[in-house]
């Protein structure tokens, strides 16, 4: 909530408003709040995953970094493959944008920022997985999550504000 806050209100304060055309607007916001709340489930099983990882880690002590993940039970391997759910979702929504409205060079552009840190964050976390958990993709990890879905939330602020020229007027689309 917090983030989405601080994300609207930077979004209102410097925003000029996209202007042109937008087809499937509706279809574009409905998959932005599908993906947003995909993100909030992933987000979940994660702190699941990092809770049992604290308890993995105590049995098992620093020594033993190379069995953490195999020590984990169904939420990592829940965790992990959602993420290809994830995936898919965010390639569809590019694809509907990049299908509709090539033109939409701001839309397509921060569409793109979200699959590489969607991208990224997958890698971090198959880092994670198979080398022994480093300490230093953690916080990378958890970083991309809050970036993904602030970056989510600020697209669909995007799109919801999209406003057409009509004869030199400009009007809203809702």
């Amino acid at each position: 909530v917090i983030l989405a806050v601080l994300t609207g209100l930077y979004f209102y304060s410097n925003n000029k408003g996209i202007s042109g055309q937008l087809e499937k607007k509706k279809q574009l916001q409905y998959l932005l709040i599908v993906s947003m709340g995909l993100m909030l489930i992933q987000v979940v099983f994660g702190t699941q995953v990092r809770e049992s990882l604290d308890i993995v880690a105590e049995k098992l002590g620093n020594a033993d970094r190379e069995s953490w993940i195999s020590g984990l039970g169904l939420e990592f391997y829940i965790h992990r493959s959602y993420s290809i759910v994830l995936a898919l979702v965010h390639f569809y929504l590019f694809y509907v944008l990049l299908k509709a409205n090539p033109n939409q060079n701001k839309l397509v552009f921060h569409t793109k920022v979200l699959l590489t840190f969607i991208l990224v964050e997958i890698l971090s976390g198959a880092i994670m997985a198979y080398f022994a958990v480093p300490f230093w993709v953690q916080p990378i990890h958890l970083v991309l999550g809050s970036l993904i879905f602030g970056w989510q939330f600020y697209l669909l602020l995007q799109v919801t504000s999209v406003k057409e020229k009509i004869n030199n007027h400009t009007y809203a689309i809702s």
